[in-house]
């Protein structure tokens, strides 16, 4: 299991041999951004929403060279993932309540989550609509290099 996505941008159709390789090397930097903000922010509106920690725990880290979106929280691996039938005891006290339980209950059959795995969705979404290329050929129109 990984805490963070990647996403890998094909720009190889965009290039020219003719043209100055610095503008490539911005370009697939610009791209790579712009591609990581985007996935994070449609994790963001991709994760489901109970308190909002999942949805805030998002982040991203650009390099040069690689973009990841991860996630702080801790349990966001049982929302991707989702859980097995388990069962849940107390760790302090002798019993577990919660509100609307009728009384104390000293264990509790959870029958598992099923995964979300939202950040995969994203992904797809990404590649299918070629976000990355398309945003490095937004790099190159704003260079000049290409209409």
């Amino acid at each position: 299991m990984t805490d963070a996505i990647s996403v890998k941008i094909d720009v190889s159709s965009l290039c020219d041999k003719k043209t100055n390789p610095d503008i490539y090397k911005g370009m697939i930097e610009a791209a790579i951004r712009q591609t990581t903000l985007y996935a994070e922010e449609e994790c963001k509106k991709e994760a489901p929403f109970k308190s909002g920690a999942l949805r805030r725990g998002h982040s991203s880290q650009i390099s040069p060279t690689k973009g990841l979106v991860k996630n702080s929280q801790k349990y966001w691996v049982h929302v991707v993932y989702g859980t097995k039938a388990h069962v849940i005891t107390p760790k302090k006290k002798k019993a577990l309540y919660w509100k609307g339980a009728k009384h104390p209950v000293p264990k509790v059959a959870h029958p598992g989550t099923a995964a979300n795995n939202y950040p995969q969705r994203v992904v797809n979404k990404i590649q299918q609509q070629k976000m990355g290329e398309r945003f490095a050929l937004q790099y190159l129109r704003k260079q000049g290099v290409t209409e």
